[in-house]
């Protein structure tokens, strides 16, 4: 199921938002590969330092395992 919902989750991101994004850049001076290049990087940046940086305590941890910035 996990696998099905992945499958699910690209597919809707191809066609909800890579392929609008392409269309949007055949009409313009930027080439068609520019918002692939630049937008799959930067959202995995993004929920990169989305995972590191809030302080939280995972379930099966001990209290005194947590991660990300020290809020003291």
């Amino acid at each position: 199921m996990l696998g099905f919902t992945a499958g699910v989750m690209i597919a809707a991101s191809f066609w909800s938002l890579l392929a609008p994004a392409i269309e949007m850049t055949e009409v313009g001076p930027v080439p068609t590969w520019v918002p692939d290049l630049v937008g799959f990087p930067s959202g995995g940046a993004f929920l990169w330092v989305a995972e590191r940086l809030p302080p939280h305590v995972h379930l099966d941890a001990p209290d005194a395992n947590v991660e990300g910035i020290g809020t003291e």
